[in-house]
C-alpha cells in the first residue's frame, strides 16, 4: 500500500476513536437507574432551613443566601447514598 492510504487509515481510526469517546462521554445512563428501576417522583412536605429550625411551605434562601432544603414524604431520598454507603442521622453526627 502508498503512504498516503496509510495515512489515511490512521486519520480514519483517530478521527473515529475521538467520535466514540465523545459518544460515551456524553450518555446519559446513570447506573442507580438500572438498578433501582425508574425513579419515582415524591411529594415535598415543607423547606427547612439547613443551618436553623425555621421552614417554609415554598422554596426560598436564608439571610446568608443558603437555599432551603426539602423535606420529602417518607424521609430523604434514597438516591442521595450511593449502594454500600452507610448513612449517619445528623443528630449523631452532632454528638
Amino acid at each position: 500500500m502508498s503512504r498516503t492510504k496509510w495515512v489515511g487509515i490512521a486519520a480514519f481510526i483517530v478521527v473515529a476513536s475521538i467520535a466514540a469517546g465523545y459518544w460515551m462521554a456524553t450518555r446519559r445512563a446513570s447506573p442507580d437507574a438500572a438498578i433501582h428501576g425508574a425513579k419515582q417522583e415524591r411529594k415535598v412536605l415543607f423547606y427547612r432551613n439547613p443551618m436553623g429550625p425555621e421552614t417554609s411551605r415554598v422554596p426560598k434562601r436564608d439571610p446568608i443566601g443558603m437555599a432551603y432544603v426539602p423535606v420529602y414524604e417518607g424521609g430523604q431520598p434514597a438516591a442521595d447514598v450511593p449502594p454500600g454507603a452507610v448513612r449517619i442521622s445528623l443528630d449523631k453526627v452532632q454528638l
